[in-house]
This record gives structure tokens, sequence and C-alpha cells, in this order.
């Protein structure tokens, strides 16, 4: 068991915030959905109910031609509509918002776009539901009859091959990052939880980047050892060093052989840039939660304890852990902890396993030897929340191309074209569209 425990800091807007705007939306304002019962371990649980009907247009017109070219024509007009010159800004950082991090809060989409009118009528999220590209969703618990927590996803089944005819190749590159418009994703709690924590993270420390799920392939940063596998969050540090957040709401034996496998990946890691964070998220309802705390913990000690030479001395300081309520041990009330990252690391003596580290100070966790310009690739993302973004109109495609050891920004054919074709090869119209997002 860590020895250590935080100092409470009552009345979280003591520790301020690094959000700018919307004030109202702020850490201190916003609902922290750990502890808002949305979600609970009782008989039944909870899901959420999805509304969007755009599937069942599609499904009923693919039989007949004509119809199925009057939704192609209704969907280019809705999709369009959703991208007008007033709605345009906000729609393109919340469809990136939600491509990264699967399901949002409204006000977490708020905060990640820096659009306060997120969840308003003249905000873009009605026209971008009219258009088919997301939905919303609500909590339901069994045995409930209070409404749950409203959330957002893109639409799986959304014209978002309309959105791609619509938009430049430098507004795709930074919505997507390169990758293909997401699914919804498997769990929508973990989803929410990790996006708060993100934030959160990233409003009271000095992280330089925030990143969801989708844009944490583990296989990038660790070879083929990680498989097809991603975390649950993407923290990274000025210096380049990267932190995978990994929620872990139970001990059985698939949650213990995920842990066991990501310490392997650590292991193995020949840059010593990468860290692993495993934050213990069982439900506060969840009657045995301190005793599937206490067996993760006690995995991750035995998963850290092969030998005493450096190395695994080494892996121990990159593999930490931290349960929530060490972060946030009520509603409304935070430590002083996520201000440098602390954490605890099974990096100490027999007998006295368990030690504080924090995350944030690059001498206690150097960042080891990060690929270059990955940091700099992702600020140009508009999935990061405002006070992290570093886009540069100017030099964003130059840069990319170099990259990409191409001489001019042709694409080749393979799933959409983006501007026009010449048959052959996909010619993208950089001048097109409105001013990028930034």
């Amino acid at each position: 068991m860590p020895a250590e425990v935080p100092d409470t800091v009552p009345g979280a807007r003591r520790m301020g915030s690094g959000v700018a705007e919307p004030e109202h939306y702020r850490l201190p304002e916003r609902l922290d959905p750990y502890w808002a019962g949305a979600w609970t371990a009782s008989p039944g649980g909870s899901a959420v109910a999805w509304g969007g009907r755009h599937w069942e247009r599609r499904l009923a017109a693919a039989a007949d031609p004509e119809a199925r070219a009057a939704l192609v024509a209704a969907e280019r007009q809705a999709v369009a509509a959703a991208l007008s010159a007033r709605r345009r800004r906000g729609a393109l950082f919340l469809l990136a918002a939600l491509q990264s991090w699967g399901a949002l809060r409204f006000a977490q989409a708020a905060v990640l776009t820096g659009e306060p009118a997120v969840r308003g009528r003249r905000g873009p999220v009605p026209a971008l539901e009219e258009a088919g590209l997301v939905q919303i969703g609500r909590v339901v618990t069994v045995g409930r009859g209070v409404p749950g927590l409203r959330l957002l996803r893109l639409d799986g089944c959304g014209p978002f091959e309309r959105l791609d005819e619509m938009i430049s190749f430098r507004e795709w590159m930074a919505a997507t990052g390169g990758l293909p418009w997401g699914r919804a994703l498997p769990a929508d709690r973990h989803s929410v939880l990790s996006a708060e924590l993100s934030l959160r993270a990233a409003e009271s420390s000095p992280l330089a980047a925030i990143l969801g799920e989708r844009q944490c392939n583990l296989a990038e940063f660790f070879g083929a050892p990680a498989g097809k596998t991603r975390s649950d969050a993407l923290w990274v540090r000025s210096d380049g060093l990267c932190i995978h957040v990994e929620l872990v709401a139970s001990a059985d034996r698939r949650a213990q052989a995920k842990l066991v496998h990501r310490i392997e990946m650590v292991r193995a890691d020949p840059t010593r840039s990468n860290v692993v964070l495993f934050v213990g998220a069982a439900s506060p309802s969840e009657r045995r939660r301190e005793r599937i705390h206490k067996d993760l913990r006690d995995a991750m000690v035995r998963a850290t304890a092969h030998s005493p030479d450096a190395a695994d001395t080494d892996v121990a300081q990159r593999v930490a852990w931290i349960r929530w309520e060490d972060w946030f041990p009520s509603p409304g009330v935070m430590t002083a902890w996520p201000r440098t990252l602390r954490v605890h690391s099974p990096s100490g003596p027999p007998g006295a396993r368990w030690e504080t580290l924090d995350l944030a100070d690059p001498f206690a966790v150097p960042a080891g030897h990060p690929l270059p310009g990955r940091l700099g690739g992702y600020q140009r993302l508009a999935a990061l929340p405002p006070w992290q973004r570093r886009a540069s109109e100017d030099d964003f495609v130059e840069e990319l191309i170099a990259a990409a050891g191409m001489e001019s920004p042709y694409l080749r054919l393979e799933g959409r074209p983006f501007g026009r074709t010449d048959g052959k090869r996909a010619v993208v119209d950089l001048p097109a569209g409105p001013a990028a997002v930034r």
C-alpha cells in the first residue's frame, strides 16, 4: 500500500486552471464524472442510450437508386449547413475532439474546442447531429429515474465521405491526424473519465499535449511488442517524454494480463522515453474497490520485481500508479499532487517498494531519447485544448510534405481521394476552403 497520502486542498478553484476560456467550464466549475455516480456497479449497471437515425435512412435508401441519390443530395446539403461560415470553426474542432477521445461530455467538449456555445442552439452540435455526423447519448442506470449525463460521439454510420469533399487537406489532417474517421469506442465510461483526467492534468501541470485513445496506438511508441493495442490517453511533456495513461476498473485475469503486458513493453523500450501510468478507477459504488486496487498494485510489484539489477530498477521508475481519489478525493476537492503529476512508483527496496514520483519533473523522470519532431506534430492537431495548440498555417503543409519525403502534395488513391483526381492520383487543392484550423 503506498504510504504517503496527499494533503487535500478544499475547493479546487484554489489551484487555478490553465484554461482562459470558456471560464464557466474551467476545472473548478466542471462536474467530476468519477464522483457523480453516473455509472454504478449495482446489479444491472449503467449504459448509454445513443440517439441518431442516420443509419436507418441509409439502410432504407440502399436498394433504391433514386432514394439513394436523393439521400446523397440531402447529406451534402446538411453537411454544408454544418460547415457554414458561422459554424465551421467550432464544428471542425468538435469533430477533431470526438475523433480523438471517442465520447465526451458537453462541458469537456467546450473546453477542448474553446467554444462556449458548443451546447447551444447557435453552436455546432444541432447542425452536426442533423447531418448525421454526431450522436447525442444519455447515461441510463437501471432503477434510477433521474436522467444521467449527456454525452457526444461521432456517428459511425455518418456521411463522412461528404465531409471529406468539403474540407481542405489541411483541415482534414488537423482534425484526424491522418487517421480514418473513427467509429465509436467500446467503453464510454473510460472515454469520459480519461478525457476528464487528462484535461485536469493539463490545466494543473505544464504538460505540452494531451491526446485521446485514437491517437494512442502503442505500436508507434513501443514497436511490434505492442501489437494493435492503444492506451486510454497520452500525455506529452515538453521534452518529449510520453506518459501513457491506462484506466483500470477491475482486477480480473484480463486486467492483470494487460497490466503485465504494458510493463513488459516498458522493459523492452530502447528509447526510455515512455512511462505507463495506471489509474485506479473502480466505481465509487463498487464495494470491493479497495481490494481491486490492492490486487492491481500487487500485480505491478510482481511484474517489476524480476531482478535487482539496474535495468529493472529503471523499469520500475517508468511504471506508475495513482487512484483517482489520490488527486481528487471527493467532489470539488483537489490535492496538490496534479500540479507536479505526483504518483506512486514500485521502485523502492524490498519491504518498502512504493515511492512517490513527480512525472512532471525531468530530473526525477528523464525523457530518454524521444523521437524528434513528435511533439511538434501533436501540437498541430485540432483535438488539443486551445492553450496547447501550436499550429502554424504557413508551415504545416510544407513540414508534412517534407516529413513524408514528397516533393509535391500528391496522395496515392487508396481509400478516399481529397480534392480532384486525374484518375491516377488525388491532387490536393491546398488553398481551397476557408482558413485552416488553428
